[in-house]
């Protein structure tokens, strides 16, 4: 599996893919996750998802996935506070969309990208960044400043090997 880097100093602690979704859309504004889920999990399989009852879920994340639809519902970025119910249902939309496709349960995330990157936006050093496999199920993807990835399981740093000289 493919590895990247994040800075756990600049990164939130929080990894739980509800809670995730819901700071990215509702506090910071972020439209690419709702946008990514949408182009690659929803336009692929419209009429298998339907199929199966996610109308209503789709027509959620079709409003968050255009930019300026997402800032107009959201344009006080206080919808997490005066909304919670309905952003914590837009979180299980996303998820259950990604599951229905996927056969995969998200549950966690974490934000990666290369180490030149981490360091370049993230403000990171050899001491603070550490690397973590990635995983096929990509939830957001900004390109060379970063991707968010989904997991089954709570990922964990890869652990250094010590460097052996075996000549």
């Amino acid at each position: 599996m493919k590895t990247l880097w994040r800075n756990e100093e600049f990164s939130n602690k929080v990894r739980t893919a509800k809670e995730v979704i819901m700071f990215e859309v509702f506090e910071l504004g972020n439209v690419d996750i709702p946008d990514t889920v949408y182009q690659n999990y929803i336009v692929p399989n419209k009429k298998h998802l339907q199929s199966c009852g996610f109308s209503e879920a789709i027509n959620r994340i079709e409003l968050f996935a255009n930019e300026e639809n997402a800032l107009c519902l959201n344009k006080d970025q206080d919808l997490l506070d005066k909304e919670p119910e309905q952003c914590e249902q837009f979180a299980n939309d996303i998820l259950s969309i990604v599951k229905a496709i996927t056969g995969i349960n998200v549950k966690y995330v974490l934000w990666l990208a290369d180490k030149q990157a981490v360091k370049q936006f993230y403000g990171g050093n050899d001491e603070n960044i550490l690397e973590y496999e990635t995983s096929h199920i990509i939830l957001s993807n900004l390109g060379w400043q970063g991707y968010l990835f989904g997991y089954t399981d709570m990922p964990h740093p890869v652990e250094k090997q010590p460097y052996s000289n075996s000549n």
